[in-house]
């Protein structure tokens, strides 16, 4: 995949991810998805978060972005603490997670690698 490619890979994934909490309006942190070294000059991946207030059923949400993320495939892994996470890996991303607190909901992601720009 080209960089442009997973860059918008991880974009979508996380937009697609904070939908399924309905109407939330998110921020992104540190604005859009930005690139970093992949091992070498050549090779780049992005990262990417967004968060918003926190929801009113951080379990019942975790359980959906748990459910979405491996209706596409990839890993699943939910932590009760200390703070109600979900982690994923594969599909369409190398990692992403959500978190429900302490007093936001995030979602953060690391695309996979790709030949650089």
């Amino acid at each position: 995949m080209t960089s442009d490619q997973v860059r918008d890979a991880l974009e979508s994934l996380i937009t697609d991810t904070a939908a399924q909490m309905g109407d939330a309006t998110w921020d992104e942190v540190v604005g859009r998805p930005y690139s970093k070294s992949c091992g070498s000059e050549e090779r780049v991946k992005f990262s990417y978060s967004i968060n918003t207030s926190l929801g009113v059923d951080p379990r019942a949400d975790a359980k959906k972005v748990a459910d979405y993320w491996q209706s596409l495939g990839m890993s699943v892994k939910i932590s009760d603490g200390p703070v109600l996470a979900v982690f994923g890996s594969g599909g369409p991303v190398s990692a992403v997670s959500f978190g429900t607190g302490p007093a936001v909901y995030s979602i953060s992601g690391t695309s996979r690698c790709s030949a650089g720009e």
